[in-house]
């Protein structure tokens, strides 16, 4: 009886003690429009829902939730701080309300209400689960093609996948007055673009055409290795780059997660209904695929050492 009621302990553990992240990758980056696993310093206007891991430094007035038609829960949040949010202009949260974890100091927050010091109410942070995502997006195959004619780079997704990868450098993506052409295929619906280098920066002069300035909610661009990403022109997609500084002076169509964000610009939603790419590879923030594994090896040598000698 009494090695029944730990195999019924443990088994509740595995059921109960794995923190799942809610949802799918493409539903955390459609519900939120910015993320920041630490600070966020510099943006004008967010058109969504903005989860910032550190504080808010930004000094100017900004703009948050300006058209967002997805709302976060609990409380139905546009913006959510983990940390504290220094001292600045008016911060206009146009739709939903805010909320805290730490201070608000030297600010005046317009709009909705404000939720303060209760690290309770800020909703799971989705840091965790995009990062996952980036490594997993990274370990694809490519199954796209580019090629370069005269200044035109174009990504051709081929007539057979569903999601499109494609594999390139910082150095080849960024030169200077390339621009970029997205050649869709008969069943593509999503894109994701793989950028290797520690280091990327805009030569100045991108152009995106075409396919890409629609397709900035079915686009992901995944910095998966860079500390540094620097946008001199607007880009039209999801920018994942979890351990980077992200510093840009154009708008960002479609979103961004950045470590730090750096922004004189905005960040907007594409218009449409956001579907980014899910692969089966990524974990959820827990690591449940992890845990579930180790949850049910633990089992089966618990079942093993006290039932296996009354089999």
């Amino acid at each position: 009886m009494k090695h029944k009621i730990l195999y019924i302990a443990m088994v509740g553990w595995a059921a109960t003690g794995l923190r799942a992240q809610a949802g799918s990758v493409s539903a955390t980056l459609s519900e939120w429009n910015l993320i920041t696993a630490g600070n966020l310093q510099d943006v004008t206007d967010v058109n969504g829902n903005t989860y910032v891991g550190g504080n808010v430094t930004v000094a100017n007035s900004f703009d948050v939730g300006t058209s967002d038609s997805a709302t976060v829960q609990p409380g139905n949040y546009s913006l959510a701080v983990d940390g504290n949010i220094n001292s600045g202009g008016t911060i206009n949260v146009d739709t939903g309300n805010t909320v805290v974890g730490g201070t608000v100091t030297g600010r005046t927050i317009s709009g909705g209400t404000v939720t303060k010091g209760s690290l309770s109410s800020v909703p799971s942070s989705p840091v965790s689960q995009v990062e996952s995502a980036s490594t997993a997006w990274s370990k694809m195959t490519a199954n796209g093609t580019t090629a370069l004619s005269g200044n035109t780079l174009s990504f051709n997704c081929g007539n057979s996948p569903t999601l499109a990868v494609f594999n390139i450098t910082a150095a080849s993506l960024f030169k200077q007055n390339q621009s970029f052409a997205l050649n869709l295929g008969t069943s593509t619906a999503q894109v994701v673009i793989n950028v290797s280098g520690t280091s990327a920066a805009e030569a100045g002069g991108e152009n995106f055409n075409a396919n890409f300035t629609t397709w900035g909610n079915r686009v992901i661009f995944n910095f998966y290795q860079a500390t540094s990403v620097s946008l001199s022109g607007s880009i039209y997609g999801y920018v994942v780059a979890p351990d980077a500084t992200v510093s840009t002076s154009s708008t960002i169509v479609g979103g961004v997660m950045a470590n730090v964000l750096n922004s004189s610009s905005e960040v907007e939603r594409c218009a449409g209904t956001a579907d980014y790419a899910n692969s089966p590879a990524v974990p959820d923030a827990g690591n449940t695929a992890g845990l579930l594994g180790l949850s049910f090896s633990s089992l089966a040598l618990v079942r093993r050492r006290y039932f296996g000698r009354a089999a």
